[in-house]
């Protein structure tokens, strides 16, 4: 907020178990908007799970489009003639490809992706010497432990660390507290860039809200407002298959 041409993102998820067969399917849409940049991305999921220890390890791929769109003529300019920049709006759609893995136990889970392996070109072309975008590979892993009791309070710890080439390494410091299972608090720290407060509340067996806001302590605090997330979830819970009579929300409901 209180920036022009800030960040703006559109997110939109499905995914369900075939539990028979051990099988996530899933589809996930973005639509992010930055300055004169626009990405929209269409991707499938799928994967697949096994038992392992007293958890269960899944292993899943995404695939599909990203199609970016760059609108040179509302660039700002300090050679009106420059020659490196066309005067036009340009779309490209290129193929992108992830791979993730991810463990849990009732009280404890791990994960990590990799996101962007393809490293796909996105040449834009009409200017004086080539202009190549280039998809970069993004790994995040994740790690989080779940203590107390789902009738009562239930806390869960976490870390996210994310890594992309010639970036500083990222990492977030997550806290989250619920209570019986309907209403949950919690608190985010970015490595020298924010403090996240998150809040989410069960209305139903079937629909979930949640808000989150950024609050900014880097530089940028100086230009800006923080960032809002607002969240609406639609979930179905499943009888477990006939052969496994013991539910739990990570593995039915999530």
């Amino acid at each position: 907020m209180g920036i022009d041409g800030a960040p703006t993102t559109q997110f939109l998820s499905f995914h369900a178990p075939i539990q028979k067969k051990n099988i996530g399917l899933g589809l996930k849409i973005v639509n992010d908007q930055a300055a004169v940049i626009k990405n929209f991305s269409a991707e499938g999921m799928f994967s697949y799970a096994l038992g392992l220890g007293s958890g269960k390890l899944s292993a899943g791929i995404e695939t599909g489009i990203i199609n970016q769109s760059t609108d040179f003529t509302n660039l700002i300019r300090h050679d009106a003639t420059d020659n490196v920049l066309t005067n036009d709006k340009q779309t490209k759609t290129t193929f992108d490809l992830s791979f993730g893995l991810f463990y849990q136990t009732k009280t404890f889970f791990m994960g990590w992706s990799s996101y962007q392996l393809t490293k796909s070109e996105i040449n834009y072309t009409g200017a004086s010497r080539s202009m190549i975008a280039r998809l970069w590979n993004h790994n995040i892993g994740i790690i989080g432990y779940n203590f107390g009791t789902e009738e009562k309070l239930r806390f869960e710890p976490s870390i996210l660390i994310k890594q992309v080439a010639n970036v500083p390494l990222q990492f977030d410091v997550n806290f989250r507290g619920t209570y019986k299972q309907l209403v949950s608090l919690g608190v985010s720290y970015r490595n020298s860039e924010s403090i996240v407060f998150m809040t989410d509340v069960i209305i139903n067996d079937s629909f979930k809200v949640g808000y989150a806001f950024d609050y900014t302590i880097s530089g940028l605090a100086d230009y800006q407002s923080g960032g809002h997330e607002v969240m609406f979830t639609y979930r179905k819970k499943l009888l477990p298959p006939a052969r496994d009579k013991e539910t739990h929300p990570r593995f039915y409901i999530y």
